[in-house]
């Protein structure tokens, strides 16, 4: 969905043809008018950028990267794991 509204508002090939300040202007209104008929599309770049915060904040507390967080949860994840399966 996102691919499709962006889509809309970015010109082929993507690159400016001479005037930038006229191409940043018409960017500008093209993503504005996107916005006004897909107002969904606002929510997504907000969440994205609280989530980015939330891991880095994240990562700082723990000096836990990504990768070393999905290593810490493995063990939770597999007992998990095991009580739902002898539920069957």
């Amino acid at each position: 969905m996102v691919d499709a509204v962006t889509a809309e508002f970015l010109r082929p090939g993507g690159t400016a043809r001479g005037d930038w300040r006229g191409e940043v202007r018409g960017l500008e209104d093209r993503m504005r008018s996107a916005m006004h008929r897909h107002p969904w599309l606002a929510d997504l770049g907000h969440g994205f950028v609280q989530v980015e915060l939330a891991d880095q904040e994240g990562q700082r507390r723990t000096g836990l990267d990504l990768a070393g967080w999905m290593r810490r949860q493995v063990p939770h994840i597999e007992s998990v794991a095991r009580e739902t399966g002898s539920r069957g």
